[in-house]
């Protein structure tokens, strides 16, 4: 099980899907995804209270505990809201799809963040799907399905 796209964007567990949007975010300078309206975060709660110390979680980010605690059901999206990978972060990972005049904006903005970035650690045992082939690869690759997508003037499917 896990998530599957069209055009070829991703075909991989969710949790890895969360794992890679996550780099992306922290490449574009967003705040933790974890933090956003829409996800859940185990730490909010303790957000509110202070930065603190998690085994599930590295340490808090500093600059952002100060805003989790006026936000008790997330950081909302508004800032970001002209930025088109907020439409990549902020979506679903289970179902949706990204309209395919948007495709191409994300997949700019996508190639903007990934330049400069350190490929992850590759595990040559896998397949080279989601993020198994590292963050760089993965990153190339949704784009590719982006631009598909857009040039066939296809939306792109999530399920």
């Amino acid at each position: 099980m896990g998530l599957d796209t069209s055009h070829d964007c991703w075909h991989g567990p969710y949790s890895m899907f969360m794992r890679w949007r996550k780099w992306v975010a922290e490449r574009a300078g967003y705040p933790p995804l974890e933090l956003m309206y829409g996800f859940q975060c185990p730490l909010r709660e303790e957000l509110r209270a202070g930065p603190k110390f998690s085994p599930t979680y590295d340490l808090c980010p500093g600059q952002w505990f100060h805003v989790a605690r006026q936000f008790p059901a997330g950081i909302p999206w508004g800032p970001y809201e002209h930025d088109p990978l907020s439409i990549l972060l902020s979506h679903s990972d289970s179902s949706g799809r990204i309209k395919w005049f948007e495709c191409r904006r994300i997949a700019i903005r996508l190639g903007h963040v990934l330049r400069g970035a350190p490929d992850g650690p590759r595990n040559p045992k896998m397949p080279e799907r989601a993020i198994y082939d590292g963050e760089r690869p993965a990153t190339l690759r949704f784009i590719r399905g982006l631009l598909d997508a857009y040039n066939r003037r296809e939306d792109v499917i999530f399920h």
